[in-house]
């Protein structure tokens, strides 16, 4: 038994001809739609993340932490994991999963054991990410994001802190590869710098003490561990006893006394990271797969010091964005 609805017919054709035909168009627009957004969509499948953080220290527990949330509150399509630098091979990872390093030491083991998989790498300096990736897979998509902080924002600190325009500082083995960024900052601030070089068999305060006489502040440049524990302890005890600002690059560096440091935070470095992910997930292109500078920053003031010192001092918040100011050339309150 057919049922048939009744109704007029028009151009030869009856009511559910005409039905038919508008459902089969309507079906087939359908399926180009859905065809189209599973093409394009860059939620079309699940995207899959691993976390690979160095060891539970605080600060890598911070920014993974921070990343996870993102994902999971904007975008809980991602299949997301968490494991420690030295257990990467006890997952079954696809070859398209996207791994984030957390540190130099998870940054190591995503290279030695997954060195064709996308990777982002993140809380590792230039220098251990440039002797970390020699010999490793060139045509692999990578990108890293630094911590060390451009130094025209330490110069910049420097000059809102005193005021003035001479300052000094010391490059190590591993600094002296940025001599001409900092001599160019230097240069374009009109800032009359003074520097010499130090290594491990140096005498410290043989190196400093003529680099304090005469300078306004003395910028604290990261090197390797033993010259920045060396510098350091020399640089923080001539300050201190010619009365004269230290700028670190850390927070550490100002509680042990320098006047202000200026330095990529856990916070800053999971911003960033979360801004990358944010394009890598919408358009995940060619471009992204790079090295970048930290965009952020922060910045810690030692109040007893500065004040020792007769340095005027506002809160963190606004001195960074005094730096800020400075650098994109606008006025200074």
């Amino acid at each position: 038994m057919s049922i048939q609805r009744s109704g007029n017919r028009r151009n030869g054709l009856s009511n559910p001809t005409r039905t038919e035909a508008i459902g089969s168009i309507q079906r087939g627009l359908s399926f180009a739609l859905l065809f189209v957004a599973l093409v394009f969509s860059p939620h079309s499948s699940a995207e899959t993340v691993h976390l690979v953080v160095s060891d539970p220290s605080h600060y890598y527990r911070e920014v993974a932490e921070a990343i996870a949330h993102h994902l999971r509150n904007q975008h809980p399509h991602v299949n997301l994991t968490r494991l420690a630098a030295d257990n990467p091979p006890a997952l079954d990872i696809g070859r398209e999963d996207l791994l984030v390093s957390i540190g130099t030491r998870a940054a190591e083991a995503v290279i030695a054991d997954y060195g064709d998989n996308p990777h982002l790498s993140l809380f590792i300096t230039r220098s251990a990410w440039n002797r970390i990736r020699d010999g490793a897979n060139s045509t692999a998509s990578r990108a890293v994001i630094f911590i060390d902080q451009p130094l025209n924002r330490s110069l910049a600190l420097a000059e809102i802190f005193t005021g003035k325009q001479r300052f000094s500082a010391v490059l190590g083995p591993v600094s002296a590869a940025r001599k001409a960024e900092l001599l160019s900052a230097a240069d374009a601030a009109g800032i009359a710098l003074r520097y010499d070089l130090i290594a491990t068999t140096s005498n410290p305060l043989k190196v400093l003490s003529p680099l304090f006489d005469d300078s306004d502040a003395f910028i604290a440049i990261p090197d390797q561990g033993a010259i920045n524990r060396n510098t350091a302890r020399w640089a923080l005890h001539l300050g201190f006893k010619k009365k004269i600002p230290v700028i670190g690059f850390s927070r550490a560096y100002t509680e042990a006394g320098a006047a202000a440091s200026i330095y990529t935070a856990p916070g800053d470095i999971a911003r960033q990271g979360i801004d990358w992910l944010e394009t890598y997930l919408a358009n995940s292109n060619a471009a992204i797969w790079q090295p970048y500078s930290p965009r952020y920053f922060s910045v810690a003031v030692n109040t007893s010091v500065a004040s020792v010192l007769g340095l005027f001092v506002d809160d963190e918040a606004e001195i960074r964005e005094r730096v800020q100011q400075r650098l994109e050339g606008g006025t200074l309150p």
